[in-house]
């Protein structure tokens, strides 16, 4: 017989041998068994994910925050040697 509806937990499985209808022994054998959590529920995974997520969400504005820099900088540079060569009075 598979259990396989079994929620996760400590279990005792008992049991007790008969032959035929009516001939069944006193001794009732038991068996202590644990089921753990699937992984998809364990605390690991979700942490895991969550440190992937602040990866992602980390490199996504980093990438963003360079790129916005370099345009600066380029936009910088540009207005400076405009003035170097004269051809605007007012440097902002």
């Amino acid at each position: 017989m598979k259990y396989k509806l079994l929620l996760k937990g400590d279990y005792i499985f008992e049991s007790k041998i008969c032959i035929g209808n009516h001939n069944c022994s006193e001794k009732i054998v038991t068996y202590r068994f644990t089921i753990q959590a699937p992984f998809w529920e364990t605390g690991w995974l979700s942490a895991f994910f969550l440190l992937i997520l602040g990866l992602l969400v980390y490199s996504f504005f980093k990438v963003r925050v360079l790129t916005y820099n370099k345009d600066i900088t380029r936009e910088l540079i540009w207005l400076l040697i405009k003035r170097l060569k004269g051809k605007e009075k007012y440097f902002f």
